[in-house]
């Protein structure tokens, strides 16, 4: 008997760890697919709507507009690139393949849009991930001169202003004839800006007010699924970390001095958030469209606030970065990139007071066809345009910059984004491509000698008496088309607008160089610690964000150029290109 018995236990033991190597085998099955899925850059196939995860079992969900079963296998637009996802995404995906469950592995498969999810890479220390700006660390303010504006636990920590409310709605927000809509932000500033305009859009269109959340400028929060990016924003608010601002002066004295302060106060230094009113006018806007501002993601603000609740909300969840495209017309084609499409007049027909939408970023987001349409979408783009009124100090800074380089028009610009995110991975391509779309002004610099010798980095250096030498004629432009000839009687000068935070040192930048004479970047004309820029501050958290601005300074002087040649697949970018289009018909005009 004895003897079975121990048989039964052997063999008990046996068939434990064969299911154990079972389990295993099928969860490393799993988890390696997974990843094969993300190294390919492939997205997964959308055959029926995602339904509720039942986090909100009771919201209403758009869950019956049109899927199309295969996604798009062309390339992603030119201008849609710049957006940051979650460094973390096969930790998650191992994570939730270690708890077996099979509706949480489905859902990270359908996470996987597009090749930006394994090269968009953020900070990864905190669980709130975040995706980096150019925010010229190195030329931080070593104090806090102006101590900032004492703000009380729960109190919104974004910059906002009395005059904000003006054009705003002058009925009661919780009249429950004013119906709303909304969307979660995510990315940088730019991505941000396009996501606003999408929305905007949409809102006027709908008849509905546009529920405006604030920008965020610095590390912002990356692209995730709803449900996880709105309890990001929930979960970050400032207004919870009050005790952080008594940290401020010791962030400011030094990096030694940094270490010892607690991580969430650390975290929060590096972001800060304003009403749009901070960076643009926005008062056509809001004499066109109406507005609210939400300048938090709380669900008792918009009760409280708005008198909206969780069983008057209908959910446009995004279970993919380009999940749906919003059109007015219901056969529309699917554009590229996006998994189905969403009809207006369907949107139209909904009777909640709010419509929640997730990601409204993309330059196919939103498809028109119709002459009315269009005239809108143009309005709205030619109202983000940086202006002086709104940004003195950074058309200050800009006008000292373009003097020493000779005035407007006087030079050439350039755009190479090669620092971070899917721009690191592809620098090379970038650089190569911009290096050949510049050989149009070789013959204007063929007198400088050749160099035979290797090119190494950091041994360029910037002649300022020839390059910042007055043009003879500070009226004509860098270059005479007609005539193939310098115009200003000096070098032909360069301006080049970069990410990169040493741009002399950088290799890919030697070719460029060596290839012109007068390259100047920012660093070579401007110290953020002794501009105006240092001195701009959010009272409600005490940040200085002038250091958030820096980039956009690098944009402005750049689309001052006679010409601008700019990277491929950038916002910033594509921005830049913008203003330079416009600022040459302004002049033309």
């Amino acid at each position: 008997m004895a003897i079975f018995q121990a048989r039964s236990l052997k063999r008990d033991r046996i068939i434990r760890k064969l299911c154990i190597i079972i389990v295993l085998s099928v969860t490393l099955y799993i988890f390696l697919t997974k990843i094969s899925w993300i190294t390919n850059g492939k997205e997964t196939n959308l055959d029926t709507p995602q339904k509720d995860d039942g986090i909100f079992p009771d919201f209403h969900h758009a869950n019956n507009h049109q899927y199309h079963g295969k996604p798009p296998s062309g390339k992603h637009g030119s201008s849609d690139i710049d957006v940051a996802l979650p460094k973390n995404a096969i930790l998650e995906a191992l994570r939730k393949s270690q708890l077996s469950d099979k509706s949480e592995l489905q859902k990270l498969g359908s996470n996987n849009p597009v090749m930006l999810e394994q090269l968009n890479q953020n900070s990864g220390k905190n669980k709130d991930t975040r995706s980096g700006q150019n925010t010229l660390n190195n030329q931080e303010t070593p104090q806090f001169d102006n101590p900032p504006k004492t703000m009380t636990l729960g109190e919104s920590s974004v910059y906002s202003m009395s005059s904000d409310d003006e054009y705003l709605p002058s009925t009661d927000p919780k009249d429950p004839n004013e119906k709303f809509i909304s969307y979660l932000p995510h990315s940088g500033f730019h991505n941000q800006r396009t996501a606003l305009v999408n929305a905007l859009f949409v809102a006027k269109n709908l008849g509905r007010t546009l529920l405006v959340p604030p920008v965020v400028l610095g590390d912002s929060v990356g692209w995730k699924e709803f449900d996880e990016l709105l309890a990001t924003y929930q979960n970050t608010d400032k207004s919870e970390l009050s005790e952080c601002k008594e940290h401020l002066q010791t962030y400011y004295s030094g990096e030694q001095e940094r270490e010892n302060l607690p991580d969430k106060c650390q975290a929060s230094y590096k972001y800060t958030s304003l009403r749009w009113d901070r960076m643009f006018n926005m008062t056509r806007i809001k004499q066109t469209i109406a507005v609210r501002y939400r300048d938090d993601y709380k669900d008792s603000t918009l009760e409280n606030a708005f008198g909206i609740s969780s069983s008057d909300t209908y959910f446009v969840k995004d279970s993919v970065l380009y999940d749906y495209s919003i059109t007015d017309k219901p056969d529309w084609p699917l554009p590229q990139k996006y998994q189905r499409t969403i009809y207006l007049g369907d949107l139209g027909s909904r009777r909640e007071r709010l419509i929640s939408f997730g990601s409204m970023f993309g330059s196919g987001r939103v498809q028109v066809s119709n002459p009315e349409s269009i005239s809108l979408q143009q309005f709205l783009a030619n109202q983000f345009i940086l202006s002086r009124e709104t940004l003195p100090e950074l058309f200050q800074e800009a006008d000292a910059i373009i003097r020493q380089l000779g005035g407007p028009k006087t030079y050439m610009s350039i755009h190479a984004r090669v620092g971070e995110s899917i721009f690191e991975h592809m620098s090379s391509q970038t650089m190569t491509k911009l290096w050949k779309d510049l050989q149009k002004y070789a013959p204007f610099v063929q007198s400088r000698a050749p160099r035979d010798e290797p090119i190494i980095p950091g041994t360029s250096f910037l002649d300022r008496t020839t390059c910042f030498a007055p043009p003879t004629d500070p009226s004509a432009m860098a270059v005479d088309w007609s005539t193939r000839q310098v115009a200003s009687g000096r070098p032909l000068v360069f301006f080049m607008a970069t990410d990169a935070t040493d741009p002399r040192h950088h290799p890919l930048f030697q070719s460029i160089y060596n290839g012109f004479t007068c390259v100047v970047t920012l660093a070579d004309v401007f110290d953020y610690r002794t501009s105006s820029l240092h001195n701009l501050v959010n009272p409600f958290d005490g940040l200085r964000y002038g250091r958030f601005l820096v980039p956009l300074l690098d944009g402005l002087v750049a689309s001052r150029a006679q010409e601008f040649t700019g990277s491929s697949w950038s916002t910033f970018g594509f921005y830049i290109r913008f203003l330079h289009d416009t600022f040459i018909l302004s002049q033309v005009s």
